[in-house]
């Protein structure tokens, strides 16, 4: 098993706006076959699940940096994945002088959360009446879209990548004269003050040499290390093979799983409950989302319920079994169906 994998339905209410015109803000929509249906960005989901994960569970979030050259500079996620869960799971690009750069490509994947039925035009109309009237000024008036729908989505969760990778810091010459940028290292508390100075050289972290090594001593399984010079850059490449312990990666897996479960959004001023009301999840060598076109909302006497028949047609074609090889669960006050699982048991069943 490398890969869990998750599809989900959720039960919420205008989730991510678009680009505003005047004084109208409109949702974020798309044309399907089947009409034009609201969805919420996969960015927007992922700042809202690692922010739901470090509210819960005291995730560190990484040191922002603006990096890149001249006026084409853009923010990014500059520490490493030791201290930062946020950069293991989510993934950074970090561009250095001389157009060099490193890449950690994201661990997990999601879909964009599509409604499932089409959007009908609702609006509101909003003023600050309230506050207007003390001073008895006419009040400001805006317009925004409302939806309040069921959203598909699908996550992929790359397990036999968390935790594990390369960490590279690109040092300019004269930052690196007071390093050493020759040699071998081979003691893991080495390395790691190594890794210190080199982030901290480059304002890559806010952390003390002392607090950086207490979260690093019981994270880090092994960490290896490697100086190039790049002539052609004028610089030194730092690079560090990192395997943080199998505890920690079981924990950041768990921990993510448990901030899918109790997701949430904030967003003008409401909490979204973004909780599964519905879920089937699988842990699998595939790397896809395997339930994401087989999950279908179909409506009945205006009452919602899953076509479990296709999703069990489709597992028997890739011969799994259900409880065994995948799970599902959902509300049955949510939908006709009749569950025996509730979508927490599908979690449970995923972690590892």
């Amino acid at each position: 098993m490398n890969t869990i994998t998750l599809t989900a339905i959720i039960d919420a209410g205008s989730l991510n706006y678009d680009e505003g015109l005047s004084v109208i803000s409109p949702l974020k929509k798309l044309n399907t076959g089947r009409g034009v249906r609201a969805y919420m960005s996969p960015q927007a989901f992922k700042y809202s699940l690692y922010t739901t994960c470090q509210e819960l569970f005291n995730w560190r979030l990484s040191e922002v940096k603006l990096a890149g050259q001249g006026d084409k500079k853009t923010t990014q996620r500059v520490s490493s994945f030791i201290e930062s869960e946020e950069v293991d799971l989510f993934g950074t690009m970090v561009t250095f002088a001389g157009g060099q750069g490193y890449k950690r490509e994201a661990v997990i994947r999601v879909t964009p959360s599509i409604s499932t039925c089409n959007y009908l035009g609702d609006k509101e109309l909003l003023t600050n009446m309230g506050l207007s009237y003390r001073i008895g000024e006419n009040p400001n008036m805006a317009t925004i879209e409302n939806d309040r729908n069921l959203y598909k989505y699908s996550i992929t969760i790359d397990y036999d990548r968390v935790g594990r990778g390369e960490y590279k810091v690109y040092l300019e010459e004269k930052e690196a004269k007071q390093l050493k940028n020759d040699g071998i290292i081979k003691e893991k508390e080495a390395i790691l003050i190594d890794l210190y100075k080199v982030m901290q050289t480059k304002g890559f972290i806010s952390l003390s040499e002392k607090e950086f090594l207490d979260i690093a001593d019981t994270r880090v399984q092994e960490i290896k290390r490697e100086v190039q010079k790049d002539n052609k850059a004028k610089a030194y490449v730092y690079a560090y093979e990192i395997t943080l312990t199998e505890e920690e990666i079981k924990k950041r897996t768990n921990e993510l799983l448990d901030g899918i479960y109790y997701l949430y959004r904030d967003i003008r001023s409401r909490r979204e409950i973004l909780s599964p009301v519905f879920c089937v999840g699988i842990k699998t060598d595939k790397r896809l989302p395997l339930f994401a076109n087989v999950v279908e909302v179909i409506y009945k006497e205006d009452k919602p319920t899953i076509n479990t028949k296709q999703i069990e047609k489709f597992a028997e074609k890739e011969g799994l079994e259900i409880d065994k090889d995948y799970k599902m669960g959902g509300y049955s006050d949510h939908f006709i169906n009749n569950f025996q699982y509730m979508p927490k048991d599908v979690i449970e069943f995923l972690k590892v």
